[in-house]
């Protein structure tokens, strides 16, 4: 995640932006990345949100395997086992996507078919399994980096949001472990897929959060 934070950070290096102060918001494995981004350069974050999604290794005490819809999530040990499952998802991919995409809502129908295409093309493409399940790979080398950033704990305002049917107030309670000013919101009638099932929501509830002071600032 470290190394994805850093890519990220030299994206808006090359846009001139990379001296003022941002405002930082991650989703699932965005949320992960995004720790690793402000925890390494506190000084360039003004506000951190992260939903759906908690660092590596940073995890409650006591935390068990993430749920959904009260159900274990069996697929980030799928992902995990090594050339597996490129040999068992060939010619398959669209239904792993379409199960991910529909089984982490609160509506499953808020992913419609030709979104599900949209995302099962690059996922099917030469490599982009392995490429996917990387960011999963590589959970225990993040989790050893998320532990050396958090001896220095973040001082800046956090949101963390968590969906009625995942994570809910899980994830405020996760990101009090590394965060001073932690601010917690849970969205109903809402599975994983936030931004895709409570757009409207979300929106308001970032634009409250920052202050609604966007114009001189930059949202990444």
């Amino acid at each position: 995640m470290g190394t994805v934070a850093e890519d990220i950070r030299q994206v808006i290096a090359a846009f001139g932006r990379d001296k003022e102060k941002v405002r930082v918001v991650g989703h699932d494995v965005g949320s992960a990345v995004a720790y690793a981004w402000v925890a390494g350069h506190p000084e360039l974050v003004e506000q951190l949100v992260l939903m759906e999604g908690l660092p590596a290794g940073l995890e409650p005490s006591g935390a068990g395997t993430p749920m959904l819809q009260g159900k274990p999530l069996w697929h980030l040990a799928f992902g995990m086992t090594p050339d597996l499952p490129e040999r068992m998802l060939v010619d398959r991919e669209r239904i792993f996507v379409e199960f991910l995409l529909r089984r982490g809502c609160y509506d499953p129908m808020t992913s419609p078919d030709q979104e599900i295409d949209a995302y099962t093309r690059p996922f099917a493409a030469l490599g982009g399994v392995r490429g996917a399940l990387a960011h999963i790979r590589a959970i225990p080398s993040s989790a050893a980096l998320n532990r050396k950033l958090a001896e220095r704990v973040l001082e800046m305002p956090v949101l963390a949001i968590g969906a009625e049917l995942s994570f809910g107030k899980y994830m405020a309670e996760g990101a009090r472990r590394f965060a001073r000013q932690v601010s917690g919101l849970v969205a109903e009638r809402s599975g994983h897929w936030v931004p895709e099932e409570r757009p409207d929501w979300l929106s308001e509830r970032l634009l409250e959060f920052f202050g609604a002071r966007l114009t001189d600032q930059q949202v990444a």
